[in-house]
């Protein structure tokens, strides 16, 4: 793929062109930031909960729990270990979310959900390190 049409597809997808992607950490975060965007639609904030608190929240979580738990799933190179360092990764992230008591009583943070973001953000992340290994 030629230069320009990479930067392109990096800019629109991820805000970003791919030269400004520095190491794995900040490669993991700019993905889990667009996967949150695959699944955020999903989430039932409290009205009292306004945009700014919602943008922390995710940046605090991507920085404190994604980043290197995807950084250790990538590692995994035996199924079982992957299924049980996603597992604990996943039920971390609900158990943070729902204790934040940050969305409305009717829809908690479910596994799935969890799911959605970790698997969005580690196809991405795979997907670009692939790219940029061409």
């Amino acid at each position: 793929m030629n230069d320009m049409l990479s930067d392109f597809l990096f800019v629109s997808e991820f805000g970003c062109k791919e030269s400004a992607l520095i190491d794995d950490k900040n490669a993991i975060k700019v993905c889990a930031d667009r996967a949150y965007r695959d699944f955020c639609r999903t989430l039932h904030f409290k009205k009292t909960i306004g945009d700014c608190e919602r943008k922390k929240f995710k940046k605090k979580l991507i920085d404190m729990i994604i980043i290197e738990g995807c950084e250790n799933l990538y590692k995994k190179n035996i199924k079982e270990e992957y299924d049980e360092t996603h597992q604990k990764l996943c039920e971390k992230l609900c158990d943070i979310f729902n204790e934040a008591d940050i969305l409305d009583a009717d829809h908690k943070f479910s596994y799935g959900q969890a799911q959605k973001w970790v698997n969005m953000t580690m196809k991405y992340f795979v997907l670009m390190k692939n790219e940029g290994s061409n």
